[in-house]
């Protein structure tokens, strides 16, 4: 997906920092199969809560949890409950480096 949005710090506590986010990814959907070819783009919002961990002065540990909101009609003209879904829940660990 082709992801944008904003983290904010909630809580600076010694070497722990917490952060919200939200924002919204474009989702290229693309399927080929004997019925019917499907090549097409969904539009959805996520928000985010996580944590860093200054392990040293520009090195920190990083998690966080984002929760995708995505969900597209296919077949707009039938009149199926037949819904793409492509949300859920994602974890995310890293390693973060400040400058």
């Amino acid at each position: 997906p082709l992801s944008g949005g904003f983290r904010y710090r909630v809580m600076e506590k010694g070497k722990g920092d917490g952060v919200l986010g939200a924002g919204a990814s474009y989702f290229l959907v693309k399927e080929i199969n004997p019925v019917e070819d499907i090549d097409t783009g969904a539009l959805g919002f996520w928000g985010l809560g996580g944590a860093y961990y200054r392990v040293s002065r520009r090195l920190f540990a990083q998690g966080t949890l984002r929760y995708h909101l995505v969900s597209k009609d296919v077949y707009p003209e039938l009149d199926l409950d037949n819904k793409l879904d492509l949300g859920g829940l994602e974890l995310r660990l890293g390693v973060a480096l400040a400058f």
